[in-house]
């Protein structure tokens, strides 16, 4: 297998991940769970998890950031692995950000929709506008206390630019022994106070470390084996809305109020991700599966899906949702349909702009600055 088709699969599983981030804000945008309980607390709600999938994007970039250095002899260079991480993150960021906030002023908000919008969704963008919340959130900040939030998914994106600039002392550790590893992990987490969320970077780490042990034991080669191991990674992957809403359900809270503790169900989507994207290495049909044209150009708008999935959900849904209501028909459920199906459309259309204009200039860029720094 090739490097260039490891990669149109491993983004493809991003893309995946993003797309369950647009559909889980869709739900959440207008209440959508509250329709669906059997969906919510069972394994198909992989379909719209989003804090899973963000587990999943951590662990993506752990293993993409460190399998070279660690299935080859290639040293870390520092200056370039930021250079290049803050060329790949930051230009589209600070686009989306100055579309959402143009969109925000010019377009009409809160329109009124059947399934209304949620006070959830109606707090993202507000009346509230200043150049200093602005400016916070172009630094990937917050933005000040009662302001819109232009970007609400960009605490992960903050997460992911400073916590992978500890991977390539994750790799040295992980070259050296994985007990290091483990000790520098718990050190920074436990001691210096990092996210639990550097966590994931780790166990991508590892799966760059061991993937090839894994092919070669004979787990891999035993698909009811694999079989198995996926199935125990979407498990963990679901596990947020899964066993501690059962526990709780047949009457033992104080065993799910702690498997319900944030740290807990942070781990477990961690672990969860790590053993999805094991199988997924080891796996020649779901490899397949992943290269799917569909799914690989997905994969490829991923980042900018993530980002500008809010522009279209805010701005274009509603007056759609509510054109489509006007009709006559009173079925609520229809006019959801067509607006996910717009928002789906939308974003794609959008990424796609903001992927040949802003990512691709700005990757090649990076790549020609950090070369020229050589």
């Amino acid at each position: 297998m090739s490097k260039q088709g490891k990669l149109v699969y491993i983004d493809s599983l991003r893309g995946l991940a993003a797309c369950a981030v647009v559909a889980g804000h869709f739900v959440g945008a207008f209440g959508l769970s509250k329709s669906m309980p059997v969906v919510e607390n069972s394994p198909l709600h992989i379909l719209y998890d989003g804090f899973a999938a963000v587990s999943l994007f951590f662990v993506i970039s752990g293993f993409v950031l460190s399998t070279k250095y660690l299935t080859t002899d290639e040293q870390v260079e520092p200056v370039r692995f930021i250079a290049s991480r803050l060329f790949r993150i930051l230009p589209a960021y600070a686009v989306v950000l100055l579309l959402s906030l143009v969109t925000s002023l010019v377009c009409a908000l809160r329109v009124q929709t059947s399934p209304p919008q949620t006070d959830w969704v109606l707090a993202f963008w507000n009346d509230s506008v200043s150049w200093k919340s602005v400016g916070s959130q172009l630094l990937l900040g917050a933005p000040l206390r009662g302001e819109s939030n232009y970007i609400p998914q960009g605490w992960t994106l903050q997460l992911e630019l400073i916590l992978s600039f500890l991977v390539p002392v994750l790799v040295l550790c992980a070259r050296q022994a994985t007990k290091w590893l483990l000790v520098y992990l718990v050190v920074l987490i436990a001691v210096f106070k990092l996210p639990l969320f550097l966590a994931h970077f780790a166990l991508g780490v590892l799966v760059a470390k061991y993937a090839k042990s894994f092919s070669e034991s004979g787990v891999s080669k035993s698909p009811l084996r694999l079989a198995l191991v996926l199935l125990g990674g979407l498990l963990l992957y679901t596990y947020r809305f899964t066993l501690p809403v059962y526990l709780g359900a047949l009457g033992l809270g104080r065993v799910a109020g702690v498997l319900s503790k944030d740290s807990v169900i942070w781990l477990a989507t961690g672990v969860g991700s790590a053993l999805i994207l094991l199988v997924v290495l080891n796996s020649n049909r779901l490899q397949g599966i992943l290269k799917a044209p569909v799914l690989a150009y997905v994969g490829k708008v991923s980042y900018s899906i993530y980002l500008s999935h809010l522009v279209v959900l805010l701005a274009v849904v509603p007056p759609i949702m509510r054109k489509v209501d006007g009709w006559g028909f009173g079925l609520p459920m229809l006019n959801a349909g067509a607006g996910f199906v717009t928002l789906i459309l939308g974003t794609i259309l959008l990424a796609s702009v903001l992927y040949y204009t802003i990512e691709v200039p700005f990757i090649r860029l990076g790549k020609w600055a950090v070369g020229r720094r050589g």
